[in-house]
């Protein structure tokens, strides 16, 4: 009943397979069932409130963010919000926790406004936030060389002590994320330079 206005020929035979032409002579001679209807609705009623303040949520983040000056790529530790309309729902508030790129949601009706930021970086998440901006870039130098997804390679890397420390710490997401069979060092002329913060690095694809 519920297929029939948008695909009537397929929804006439289904009924007719089903009924024997027992009932009404077409599905289209139907009613309208009510009681799908008032269920249908409350459940879409119930998901468009719940993304109204899922959209909220990261709207208000990613403004928090612009604020203070910090990149969506760079990791932190929670977001407060005042409503707990979304408490319990895995679903939206790992959508609120993949675009405004937080690891965790604080519920707390104490707070001012309806969603509050914290802005504090500890190294942990400083460090997490370089590593990002390491797999943005190789992935970049990957595009550049025309790879395919699929298509494993070496990197190369110059950089110093602190620059190399990161790339060692994160090795396996670095290569995991990037199609890298393998990172080595060493002083090399050639490479793209980039600047991450606190170091540069020259870095090879092979």
């Amino acid at each position: 009943k519920l297929l029939a206005p948008s695909m009537p020929f397929l929804a006439e035979d289904l009924y007719l397979k089903i009924t024997g032409g027992m009932d009404k002579e077409s599905v289209h001679l139907e009613n309208w069932p009510d009681n799908i209807v008032g269920e249908i609705s409350s459940v879409e009623n119930d998901i468009l409130e719940k993304m109204k303040e899922t959209r909220m949520a990261v709207s208000i983040g990613l403004e928090a963010r612009a604020k203070v000056g910090l990149k969506v790529r760079q990791p932190l530790a929670s977001l407060k919000v005042k409503s707990e309309k979304l408490k319990g729902n895995i679903e939206y508030l790992g959508l609120i926790k993949e675009e405004v790129n937080i690891k965790g949601i604080i519920f707390d009706k104490n707070i001012d406004a309806d969603v509050e930021l914290d802005s504090n970086i500890t190294t942990e998440l400083k460090e997490e936030g370089i590593m990002r901006d390491i797999v943005r870039a190789i992935q970049e130098m990957r595009k550049v060389q025309k790879l395919n997804p699929g298509d494993l390679a070496d990197l190369v890397v110059d950089t110093d002590k602190a620059g190399q420390t990161i790339f060692e710490k994160f090795d396996k997401e670095i290569s995991k994320a990037t199609g890298l069979k393998g990172i080595t060092f060493e002083t090399m002329e050639e490479g793209e330079t980039v600047e991450f913060d606190g170091f540069n690095a020259r870095m090879l694809i092979e």
